[in-house]
This record gives structure tokens, sequence and C-alpha cells, in this order.
């Protein structure tokens, strides 16, 4: 496996607060990785010791393979991508991008060239004798992005790029660094608070909280089999139901809401009588028909509706007082759902997640990627 990025037991501390807790984490090369988490949770910490702009109180920093823990951060050959742009407003765009190549002393013929190239790549050829204020915001950062690339860094740290375009537009620019990203297989390091961009975006996605890392994994692993309350409740909507374990085994059964029993739910260690936290996305919880048997029937009054275009959101509230939310497609013909009417909800045992709890004890062991880019 070819690594790009390497932290080993890196922490940081200001006085007696603790930004990062001790620390491991290995990016491979060409890889996509977010650091994705609410803030003050620790993302921001870690990009900034990985650049350079801060040092670890304690812990090693290797890029490359090379220790860089005490390098400066213009020694580092890093590409850095901000949420202001950071462009030159008495610049034109070509010399806006020039710049880092002027600084490394590059002849005239490589400085055309390369920003030629690069322009080319965010397919913005066009405004090279433009000033920054002509241009869109998403057209901006698209050239905070090629000056970043220009010099060919070995990584590229991305915080918060997208922060200030509106939705559309932040839509668009995700699969345009998505598409730069593949076609160059640049290895990056993305920092965001928006869950969406993270899922979008990343090869792996490296969930922080409380200064640490909470979990990581592909996208599909964080949504689908979250291992704690925080993983499940930040990223997407969620049920998260206390349960009774009835039976342990590989395959348990739970108690739901004090009401309904599932069998054959997967990941469940606890003994008999132990009360646990389950999640089930509201994708999962479909509508019952008076028909239907009691298994994995949750039965409860409609609370709210809500219409959200594509899909509709129903949320009921059980006995116990818990609220579910059924996620469903929207019918043209509508539902008349009324707020206070019986309503019954089902889902499958395969569906069911067991979490672990907060996390806060979680290890912090070297965290590798899945597979080596090429």
């Amino acid at each position: 496996m070819n690594e790009m990025v390497r932290l080993s037991g890196v922490a940081k501390n200001y006085g007696e607060v603790t930004a990062l807790r001790p620390t491991d984490l290995v990016i491979g090369q060409g890889e996509f990785v977010t650091l994705l988490g609410p803030s003050g949770s620790g993302k921001t910490t870690i990009l900034n010791l990985i650049a350079g702009t801060i040092q670890p109180s304690a812990g090693r920093i290797w890029i490359h393979g090379r220790d860089v823990t005490s390098t400066p951060a213009n020694q580092r050959q890093l590409g850095m991508v901000f949420q202001n742009y950071a462009l030159f407003p008495h610049m034109t765009i070509k010399e806006n991008i020039a710049f880092p190549l002027k600084i490394r002393r590059m002849t005239k013929a490589e400085i055309d060239r390369e920003v030629a190239r690069v322009l080319e790549l965010v397919k913005l050829p066009q405004v090279a004798d433009r000033k920054p204020k002509e241009l869109s915001g998403g057209q901006q950062q698209r050239i905070a992005i090629a000056r970043s690339l220009v010099y060919h860094p070995d990584l590229i740290l991305m915080d918060e790029p997208l922060g200030a375009l509106d939705k559309k537009l932040r839509d668009q620019m995700q699969l345009e660094i998505k598409r730069l990203h593949e076609t160059l297989r640049m290895t990056v390091l993305y920092v965001t608070h928006d869950q969406e961009e993270a899922l979008v975006m990343s090869d792996r996605v490296c969930l922080m909280n409380n200064g640490q890392i909470e979990q990581i994994g592909t996208p599909e692993d964080l949504y689908f089999r979250p291992r704690t309350v925080f993983s499940a409740d930040f990223l997407g909507e969620s049920n998260i139901l206390e349960a009774e374990v009835l039976s342990g085994g590989p395959a348990c059964r739970l108690r739901i809401s004090g009401e309904t029993v599932v069998g054959d739910v997967r990941g469940c260690a606890a003994s008999p009588g132990t009360r646990i936290q389950v999640l089930i996305r509201p994708e999962n919880v479909r509508l019952a028909g008076e028909s239907g048997g009691r298994e994995s029937i949750l039965q409860g009054t409609v609370d709210e509706v809500i219409f959200l275009g594509g899909v509709t959101n129903l949320r009921a509230r059980l006995a116990n007082g818990a609220m579910v939310i059924a996620k469903n497609l929207t019918r043209r013909e509508g539902t008349d759902w009324a707020k206070g009417m019986p309503v019954r909800l089902t889902f499958d045992a395969g569906d069911v997640v067991v979490l672990e709890g907060s996390g806060q004890e979680a290890e912090t062991v070297p965290v590798v990627p899945r597979t080596a880019a090429e």
C-alpha cells in the first residue's frame, strides 16, 4: 500500500483545552478522504497539523514517507483551497495561478504551459485575462483549485471550500471536484460539516467527535453500518429507538419500543435483559396494511406529514412517546394522513442496526485505507 499521509499518536492541546486526542490515521496515495464532524470536533485541527500551520503537542506526522512534524508549512509541498478563495483581487486570473510558480522561480515558458494546463482542467481557459471580481463564486472557486494544482503538489487540503456557495452551485462543484480527483488521481483531504458533501465525494469518511475519530470507512459503511449513536445520528435522518434484548447470540431477538418483537437481528452481543439502542433508517420504514402481522410492526399515531417534493416524511409518535419517521416516495394521488390518525409501520430485521453507544471509549488504532490507489 502506498501511503501519502500518516499520523501516529498526534495530539493537540491549547493549555487545558484538548483540541485533538492522540490520533492515528493513514491516508493512501490517490485517496479522497473527508474529515466530517460538528464544530469543535477536531477535523480542522487535523488539517492544520498536516498543513504545518500549527504544531502537534504529541506524535509524529509523515507525508510521502517523510517525517514533516517539524517541517515548515511552505516546505511540505501541499496545495490549499479555502472557503474564501484567497485570490489576489489586483491580479488577473493567469497571474493568480502563476503566483506559486513564480515563487518557485520557474521560467516564463514553463509558467505559461502550466497555467494553460490547469485552466483547461477546470474548464475555464477563456477567463485568463479577467480579474477575480469579474467571475462568479463558482468560477472563483475553480480558479482557487487550479492554483492549488498548478505546481503538482503531493497532497491537496480543502477547508470548507464550498461553504460560501448556494446549494445548486455547491452541488455542481461537488461533482467538479470529484471529476478532477478521478482524472488526476490526486490525494485529497477535505474538511466539511456537510454530510451530503462527504457522502457524495469521498472514498472514505473520517467522522470526528469530541477531538477524536468516532468512525472511519466508506460512505456506505458509515451510513448503513454506523457503530455508535453519534455516527447514526450525525449522518442522515435516523430512527434511534430503545430496545430490550430478549435472547442473545449471533442472531438475537429484540423488543423495540416496548412492543415490537424482532428476530434474527445481527450484531448484538448483549445478554438477555440488556437495554440497547438500535437504528432503523426512515427509508426502510414502510406503512403496513391492516392485514399485516405483528412481526416487526410499530403502532402509533400520525404527528406530522412533511411533503418534500419527491419524498414525503411521515412522523408517527409511538405509545412510549418515541418518534419514528417513515420516508416514502411521494405518490401523485397523495395520502390523506391527518394528525392523530392511527398508523402501523413495518420494517425488516435486516434493517435494524445495533449501536454500541456514545463511542466515548473508542480505541485509538491505526486506520488504514481499504485499498491502495493505483
